[in-house]
């Protein structure tokens, strides 16, 4: 594991290793991170707030529905050989993105999302959260304010980010 910063704003760099290291050995210097926890304090609960990617749902009216599953909808929007499936959840926002030029579809993703969601429970964000997943594995992204603090968990996995997000008190 790698560390930097202080109490009010670090980073944690989660590094899987077959030998035991103590905090921030050098030898993990090369080691890439299979997750990233960062805490950020800004100066007010609505500065930190504006860091956090969240779509409303009143901005995706008029567009396809998909079923989610657990009796969740959400929208589908496309174009420029992407797409984009966006949903919320209590004050979370999330959309999972797709190359529709590859043949990526978001749905199943979105769906896994969810199932996961009925399992593990994020944080309760003071104002809005935001999750940000790809269909394929690249890095996917949750963020969330409490109070003045933006935490984001940075992750390739889902599972594995869903449930360390959900670990945090």
């Amino acid at each position: 594991m790698r560390y930097t910063g202080d109490a009010n704003n670090f980073s944690v760099d989660y590094v899987v290793s077959y030998s035991p290291y103590g905090l921030n050995d050098g030898a993990i210097s090369g080691h890439v991170p299979y997750a990233t926890f960062v805490k950020k304090t800004y100066n007010s609960e609505s500065a930190a707030a504006n860091d956090v990617p969240y779509q409303s749902s009143d901005s995706s009216s008029g567009l396809p529905t998909v079923d989610l599953g657990h009796g969740i909808s959400g929208v589908m929007d496309s174009g420029a050989g992407q797409r984009y499936l966006q949903w919320n959840e209590g004050r979370w926002s999330f959309v999972v993105h797709a190359s529709a030029v590859v043949g990526e579809d978001p749905v199943p993703t979105a769906q896994h999302v969810v199932d996961l969601l009925e399992r593990y429970y994020l944080p309760a964000p003071s104002t809005k959260g935001g999750g940000q997943f790809e269909a394929t594995a690249s890095e996917n992204v949750l963020t969330w304010n409490k109070g003045n603090v933006l935490y984001t968990l940075k992750g390739k996995n889902i599972d594995t980010l869903v449930k360390m997000a959900a670990s945090v008190k």
